[in-house]
């Protein structure tokens, strides 16, 4: 499963987002509208790769739940949280 890149353009003021347990198995950089985004919970699914600069607009966020997922890879230039 994945989301469309342009899922969330509506949603600029979104301060927690909960996509867990949706099957998803690949997060890009999708979340460049949400400027004011504090939690991201995207455990439970099936997330296998992390791709570069997934979460580098991402400037407000305090907490990100990636638990229960099989990643085996998450690119250098991923933003630490």
């Amino acid at each position: 499963e994945q989301i469309e890149s342009n899922a969330f353009d509506a949603l600029g003021t979104l301060k927690l987002l909960n996509l867990s347990t949706n099957r998803l198995q690949f997060i890009e950089p999708i979340y460049k509208v949400m400027a004011h985004l504090k939690v991201l919970d995207i455990s439970r699914n099936e997330i296998k790769t992390i791709a570069s600069g997934s979460f580098n607009e991402l400037r407000s966020l305090q907490e990100l739940y990636l638990s229960d997922n099989s990643i085996g890879y998450v690119s250098y230039k991923t933003r630490s949280v």
